[in-house]
């Protein structure tokens, strides 16, 4: 049987641990944001931002 201070520490390390997983994903969205790539429309391949044209079906990409 566990006291409750040990339950508390377990569910605080719980929390330290799903925050340090939320923000690990937040911080990964703003580097895909920044610096990631896009998706080519015809075949939704990954292709890098201002590549010419997509690496897996050839198809001309435009950026704005």
């Amino acid at each position: 049987m566990t006291n409750n201070s040990e339950g508390d520490g377990l569910l605080e390390a719980i929390g330290t641990v799903a925050l340090g997983i939320l923000g690990g994903i937040a911080l990964a969205t703003v580097i895909e944001a920044l610096f990631g790539s896009d998706r080519c429309p015809v075949c939704d391949a990954s292709v890098q931002r201002n590549s010419n044209q997509c690496p897996n079906c050839g198809t001309p990409l435009e950026w704005s």
